[in-house]
């Protein structure tokens, strides 16, 4: 008797767990987290450095295209993660001597991965 796929029942729903497929593609990743602080009326920039294993991947040009028309020209990166890292959406890193600002967070850490839309961060000049 021939089994198709359309008779399994799926169970438990969602996706598998795949952080052990993600480690064979996974690099080190090392980056800074810049914090601005105000300190007598002067903003003060601190570098926090993280390290952690990830992969950087330009953003598909169908996800570009899903930005807002202003942005669309601007550079846009995906990086996927493990789901060790203390991230959040507008916090400013610098990554391969680039600044970037974190524009989307995916909490996919029930499947083994953090996943983080980023975009190159104005620069003054």
């Amino acid at each position: 008797m021939i089994k198709n796929g359309k008779d399994k029942k799926i169970t438990g729903g969602g996706l598998p767990q795949v952080s052990e497929a993600l480690l064979e593609w996974f690099e080190p990743l090392t980056f800074a987290v810049i914090t601005k602080t105000l300190n007598n009326f002067r903003v003060q920039e601190t570098e926090t450095i993280i390290e952690t294993q990830g992969v950087i991947q330009p953003m598909s040009a169908q996800e570009v295209q899903m930005k807002p028309q202003g942005q669309r020209k601007w550079k846009w990166e995906t990086i996927h993660t493990l789901p060790n890292i203390a991230l959040n959406v507008d916090d400013i890193i610098i990554l391969n001597l680039t600044k970037y600002r974190i524009m989307g967070k995916y909490d996919w850490a029930r499947y083994g991965y953090f996943e983080f839309h980023i975009v190159k961060d104005y620069e003054n000049g």
